[in-house]
């Protein structure tokens, strides 16, 4: 039995090739395919200067620009606003009324129209017109084009905007929807001074999604409307600042609290002073009442090799007489006024070290 090998797809084309053009065609239509017809390019048409009018078909000049074998520009512009190397032709297309075509009489026409001189802006081909350049301002753009007319001189002032190649289209970024700006809107306002005067409810919706979506508000309803959403910023307000000013009473007591031992501190330090001069001008008539002094004295204690007095559980500098800080905290959780007059301590003990 001879053996089979695979068919390949090569050696289906090898075969293929072999056959007449009457039998590729016959096989192709067995096995269903069918000749996919080729894709037409469409060439740009070349348009000729200097052709007689044809007063059977449209009488509308209109400006090309001279092109190579390609159909390509042969003089491009840096301004989309300046053409050179322009020709004028016969539009010739079929006259539809008043010796214009459909086209040109279109009042609107992108290329065919101005929005001063209306339809067929650059006169009719046949009327004897020789300028160096036309004008036409665009109905779409507003903006007035200049076309040069090739073999004509060129103003000095625009010879610098000629190139020899295309200038190629920069694409517009296209700014996203959810941006920083429309994200940042609610920044600019005072929301404790809106939530106090009530008018969560006057901001917009923009603004207010903004806030919601910048502290993390969650809302219950999928589609909220804008009711939701200031109801929801009302909630959130009214949490943070309703206790605000228990906050602030709570923290002027303290303060004034602290004042207070601050002063009393400031007493007895001077009670102290007081009672040490007495204890020196007595000293030598007091000998034997020593161990009876040494109980009086105020009680001390080490904070990292400095030496406090001990007065109501706050360390106080001996020298200065000031509160640094309360002797259960640790010197770094004490208050910047404390941390400076110990840094200092600290920095007195090593120069004496």
């Amino acid at each position: 039995m001879a053996s089979t090998t695979d068919f390949t797809k090569q050696d289906f084309i090898n075969f293929f090739q072999t056959l007449s053009k009457e039998e590729q065609i016959s096989l192709t239509k067995e096995l269903g395919y069918q000749k996919i017809p080729e894709k037409k390019t469409k060439k740009n048409k070349k348009h000729t200067e200097n052709q007689p009018f044809q007063p059977t078909k449209c009488n509308a000049r209109i400006l090309v620009p001279e092109t190579d074998e390609n159909g390509d520009p042969i003089i491009h512009s840096t301004d989309k606003n300046i053409h050179f190397q322009y020709i004028s032709v016969q539009c010739c297309s079929p006259i539809h009324e008043n010796g214009l075509c459909k086209n040109c009489l279109k009042p609107n026409n992108r290329f065919k129209s101005c929005t001063e001189k209306g339809v067929a802006p650059f006169g009719r081909f046949n009327d004897g017109q020789d300028p160096e350049f036309y004008t036409r301002i665009s109905p779409y753009s507003k903006e007035k084009h200049t076309y040069y007319l090739k073999g004509k001189p060129i103003p000095e002032d625009v010879q610098h905007l000629q190139s020899d190649t295309p200038t190629k289209k920069t694409k517009k970024n296209k700014t996203p929807k959810n941006n920083e700006s429309i994200d940042d809107c609610h920044k600019d306002i005072d929301w404790k001074q809106t939530f106090i005067e009530q008018n969560v409810s006057k901001k917009d919706v923009k603004t207010l999604k903004s806030f919601i979506k910048h502290n993390s508000i969650t809302i219950d309803c999928e589609k909220p409307k804008k009711p939701d959403l200031v109801e929801a910023v009302e909630a959130f307000l009214k949490e943070k600042y309703s206790e605000s000013p228990q906050v602030e009473t709570t923290q002027d007591d303290t303060q004034q609290v602290e004042t207070t031992q601050d002063d009393a501190t400031q007493d007895i330090n001077e009670t102290i002073t007081e009672e040490q001069y007495n204890d020196d001008d007595h000293f030598a008539d007091n000998e034997d009442n020593d161990d009876d002094d040494d109980d009086d004295e105020t009680p001390t204690i080490e904070i990292q090799g400095v030496n406090y007095h001990i007065i109501d559980g706050y360390a106080i500098d001996i020298t200065t007489g000031d509160k640094v800080g309360l002797i259960e905290d640790d010197p770094d959780d004490w208050k910047s006024a404390g941390r400076k007059i110990h840094a200092k301590n600290l920095e007195s003990l090593q120069k004496n070290m």
